[in-house]
């Protein structure tokens, strides 16, 4: 169990250095990707995985639930501000506010995973 948790610290600093690697290798600048761009994805599969490991249930309808408001509040911001909506710019906007919606939630899974057990 020790070493999950070893993984679980080691997956939160490294999984942002693989997508920073990965983003300068490949040069995904020209399609307008940056490295948090890569991160939300892996961060939302560890956050499943890490939780379904160390708890009873896993994390992911609390994440989907969050994710979604996320979407209700972009989208309701952005038709107050402008009155209309751009789906584009939604998704990048979107996609840039997951990134820190799954930073922090998998900081804190694995603030509990230390705390719980």
């Amino acid at each position: 169990m020790v070493l999950y948790k070893f993984f679980a610290i080691a997956f939160l600093i490294l999984t942002p250095i693989f997508a920073f690697i990965i983003h300068r290798f490949f040069s995904l600048k020209y399609l307008g990707l940056n490295f948090a761009d890569l991160t939300f994805p892996l961060y939302f599969i560890e956050v499943i995985a890490i939780s379904a490991r160390f708890f009873t249930h896993s994390f992911l309808p609390y994440i989907t639930i969050l994710l979604s408001l996320a979407a209700i509040i972009i989208t309701i911001q952005m038709l107050r501000k402008t009155q209309s909506f751009k789906f584009k710019r939604f998704l990048k906007f979107f996609w840039r506010i997951s990134f820190f919606i799954t930073s922090i939630f998998y900081l804190g899974t694995v603030i509990l995973i230390f705390i719980v057990s």
